[in-house]
């Protein structure tokens, strides 16, 4: 199909339009690799610019994924489930049998950046406390969690073992700040370069992104996080 250049529409929006109609139709499927840029460039008369600025709008909208040295392939479909759930990492894992663990690879106090503070109902600059951990079952790591708690929630929290146990529960006993619902998204994604060696996977592979905000009982929001797992080990 021929873009039109009589049309007020700029070629790199037809042109990602029309990549992304092969996509949702199932002409392009999961994981297929994509023509390169060059060979955009050729079949549809376009400058390089113009196929650049489509296939990064593809990529940001989660359709397209790269891989260095490769090129670009069609992201798998989505899972974009909204979803409440309560049970807490350390718990689901007992529940099937393994050994929780965490290891704490970061954990400070920080200001809040603009689209944290949104999400956490505070303004910009209020502190919040950043907790990163890898999760482990059995010795072996599944997922990478990213905290964002509202520090006057817990105050104190950073002189606290974090390795141990779940954080929620943590903070429930030594706060006494009850959780109550969490407004999270999950989807499937292939796994980015800087996660692989933490997951031990390959680049590109399927794994879960989980993101949302946790509530207390009075509906104040105490957590945003953002959440890694290797498939089938979401919390």
């Amino acid at each position: 199909m021929a873009l039109r250049r009589d049309n007020s529409v700029p070629l790199y929006h037809q042109l990602r339009d029309l990549l992304r109609e092969q996509i949702e139709s199932g002409q392009l499927p999961p994981h297929t690799r994509l023509p390169s840029e060059t060979e955009l460039q050729v079949r549809y008369g376009v400058s390089r610019m113009t196929v650049r600025l489509a296939m990064g709008a593809l990529v940001n909208d989660g359709l397209v994924y790269r891989r260095p040295g490769k090129g670009s392939f069609v992201a798998p479909p989505r899972v974009s489930k909204r979803f409440v759930s309560m049970i807490s990492f350390t718990e689901e894992l007992r529940l099937r049998g393994f050994r929780p663990s965490s290891k704490v690879l970061e954990a400070r106090e920080i200001p809040a950046a603009d689209a944290i503070a949104q999400r956490l109902q505070i303004p910009p600059g209020t502190p919040v406390v950043l907790v990163r951990r890898i999760r482990y079952a059995d010795g072996e790591p599944v997922g990478l969690n990213t905290s964002h708690l509202r520090a006057d929630l817990c105050p104190g929290i950073l002189e606290e073992d974090l390795a141990q146990g779940s954080l929620y529960k943590l903070i429930e006993d030594r706060w006494g700040v009850r959780i109550t619902r969490a407004d999270r998204f999950l989807a499937s994604i292939p796994c980015p370069q800087d996660l692989a060696g933490l997951l031990r996977v390959r680049p590109g592979d399927p794994i879960l992104e989980l993101r949302g905000v946790v509530y207390t009982e009075s509906g104040v929001p105490l957590d945003y996080c953002e959440e890694y797992y290797s498939e089938g080990n979401e919390r």
